[in-house]
Formats: C-alpha cells, structure tokens, sequence
C-alpha cells in the first residue's frame, strides 16, 4: 500500500554525470585522472547534499550545458550548479513573523477618558481583541454611561 523510500544512490548519479558529461564534451575527466576514481570522488562529494538536490543532477547539467562550455564543468561547478537548482526548485519556507498586540496592556494603559477613546479608535479591532479585554472595555462603557446599543455596535457583541 505504500511506497518504501530509499536511499538515493550516489554512485549511481555519479556515473550517469559522467557518462552525459562523455557524451557531450567527448570526455569527462583529464587523461590523468582515472574515471573509476573520479567516479567515487563525484560519490562522495554528493553526500554532502541532501537526496532531493541530488535528484536534480540532471537538471544542473542542462543549465551549465545551456552555457555553452567547450570544456567539461569541474566536480565542484557541477556541486554548485546542483545547490542552485534544489534552492531554486525547492527553496525553503520563510517563517512568518507574527506581532502579538497585547490589547490588555494597552487598554489598560489608558489612563484618561480621552486616552481610552482612541485606543477604541486606533487599536481596538472587533475581530483580534480578547473577549477578556473587550469584557473590561464594556465594563468601563456602563460605567462612562454609553448606550447598551452602542456598546454592542462599538464591541461587536
């Protein structure tokens, strides 16, 4: 029922670079190197990046491709390429960054009648205040002598 996931194979993506990388430039390493070592270099520097990076090797090789190069990229180009493309494909989620009004502080800081006029004004919303804060605000309005209407309009009860 269920799909068991596994581990991306490195050595595996690192042979298919380098056989794209033949197939494209005639060759993929200099005559010194040997490809078998090349290969397992390529293998284990892909495990510093995460498998869904990894899976967009081919991806990364299109775009250095599209460059037009006469020579084949080097291991860490193509690292880098691999590292734009997962951020590009899968960038993270920003956090939002949610401010808190703290409506009880502010009502309560309210000293005057005046004062408490316009936190009604400019920082009470009927939507985001606290019933709790709204109960103290209603209390202040039967006190101050407001119509029960008004105060239900004003509050949003």
């Amino acid at each position: 029922m269920y799909t068991e996931i596994k581990e991306v194979d490195r050595i595996e993506i690192a042979t298919l670079i380098f056989s794209r990388m033949e197939m494209e430039y005639k060759y993929a390493t200099n005559k010194e190197v040997d490809k078998v070592d090349a290969i397992n270099f390529l293998a284990e520097q892909l495990k510093s990046i995460s498998d869904i990076a990894c899976l967009g090797w081919y991806e990364a090789l299109n775009r250095i491709s599209e460059e037009g190069r006469v020579h084949p990229p080097t291991i860490p180009e193509i690292l880098a390429e691999i590292r734009k493309v997962e951020i590009a494909l899968h960038p993270t989620p920003k956090k939002l960054t949610t401010t808190q009004v703290d409506y009880a502080g502010q009502w309560s800081s309210c000293e005057t009648t005046r004062k408490k006029l316009n936190f009604l004004r400019t920082m009470f919303c009927k939507q985001k205040t606290p019933s709790a804060t709204k109960y103290h605000i209603k209390k202040w309005m039967q006190e101050d002598g407001w119509d029960v209407t008004r105060i239900k309009y004003t509050l949003g009860i």
